[in-house]
């Protein structure tokens, strides 16, 4: 029998400290997004220390044996519909929804570069031979990725997909630098109508926090705003949860003086119209969230103004990507172009309650699809 390129090993995983000098190196040699870097992951670890564990996967070649892939598996467990009891492993989330409220994309399992089909398919295998779960979990995970694990032959359920959209910095500097002559003549109309409005209040521009104390005090006063626009109660405003406020502050305070975390604000004059919330990592901005001054002008549009304002700040910085990420909201495509697609995946091992809630789900939707009502997947 040939051996396999890649070996797995199993541990439990007791005390962050002990992985975070192999995730970082890894992670240097890996093709990744911030969700996967140590400035994230060491966060969600360190923030909530929980029951997990660690998949070390190592290459069989002449080196002897080096470390291709890491991820981190949570246990849980859920009851839903008062009948279906799953055992659950979720990648690189905790389970508890509070705390999962963080909203990880571009999930995977970190590899080498190279190294990602070989570290998918053998983590894969590794996983689905394991005992003690019904649900093995993967949220916010590409498409192409999500189809790999679709083809293990269990009951795969996607729970909801989006579209991601951004800006390539790099194609725009290369096209002349004018970001506003890229968007359709109505954006660029709605857009320059409210810098006019704007300006009679002041100048228009961004500004930084200039120290630590004051990120934190920007940060945090996002959370009226946020709160008005998304409401107060579970799952909506993450300004409304504890955890999520948590985790924050935690990586505002270790990598907001590294540029790991940024935020820019939105001026007319002295007045602050709008907080942006950015992560930045490998010359890629990804806009996590965003606080807007309440306007009775409907005409005022301060998302845009200051989505197409940063869009112009990081080009003339010289990075490469502005990434909206997932989501299909309006202003995502008035400002972007769709580049990926995320999904969150639920593979199932044959159990009955789990086949009962898939034939009572789809049982729904061709109900719906006879009375002509739209089903949101």
């Amino acid at each position: 029998m040939t051996q396999p390129d890649v070996s797995t090993r199993w541990q439990q995983l007791s005390d962050w400290r002990a992985i975070a000098e192999d995730w970082q190196r890894l992670e240097a040699q890996a093709d990744c997004s911030v969700f996967l870097s140590w400035q994230w992951i060491g966060t969600w670890l360190k923030t909530w220390p929980a029951e997990r564990f660690l998949l070390r996967l190592h290459s069989h070649d002449e080196q002897g044996g080096e470390l291709v892939g890491l991820a981190i598996i949570s246990p849980g467990f859920e009851r839903r519909h008062g009948f279906v009891a799953a055992r659950q492993w979720r990648l690189h989330q905790s389970g508890v929804a509070s705390q999962d409220q963080i909203w990880i994309e571009y999930n995977a399992i970190l590899a080498k570069q190279g190294w990602d089909a070989k570290v998918r398919q053998a983590a894969q295998d590794f996983l689905l031979q394991q005992p003690g779960w019904d649900e093995l979990i993967l949220a916010g995970t590409m498409q192409q990725q999500a189809q790999s694990w679709q083809q293990s032959g269990l009951t795969a359920v996607v729970d909801w997909q989006a579209p991601c959209f951004g800006v390539d910095l790099q194609q725009l500097r290369a096209q002349g630098g004018d970001y506003l002559a890229s968007l359709s003549a109505n954006c660029r109309y709605q857009i320059n109508r409210s810098k006019k409005r704007y300006q009679k209040r002041g100048a228009l521009r961004l500004a930084k926090p200039q120290d630590l104390a004051e990120a934190q005090a920007w940060f945090a006063a996002i959370g009226p705003w946020h709160q008005q626009r998304f409401g107060t109660g579970p799952g909506q405003s993450g300004f409304s949860n504890p955890d999520f406020m948590a985790f924050h502050q935690a990586m505002l305070t270790d990598y907001w003086p590294l540029q790991g975390v940024e935020l820019l604000a939105l001026m007319a004059g002295d007045e602050q119209l709008a907080t942006f919330y950015q992560l930045r990592y490998r010359q890629r901005v990804y806009f996590y969230l965003a606080g807007f001054k309440p306007e009775q002008d409907k005409h005022l549009k301060p998302g845009l103004v200051g989505h197409s304002l940063c869009i112009e700040h990081y080009s003339a910085e010289g990075l490469d990507f502005y990434d909206f990420m997932a989501g299909d909201e309006r202003y995502k495509r008035q400002l972007g172009y769709e580049h990926d697609s995320l999904c969150q995946l639920r593979l199932q091992r044959p159990k009955l309650d789990l086949r009962l809630e898939a034939a009572a789900k789809a049982g729904k939707q061709r109900l719906s699809r006879l009375l002509g009502v739209g089903q949101r997947q």
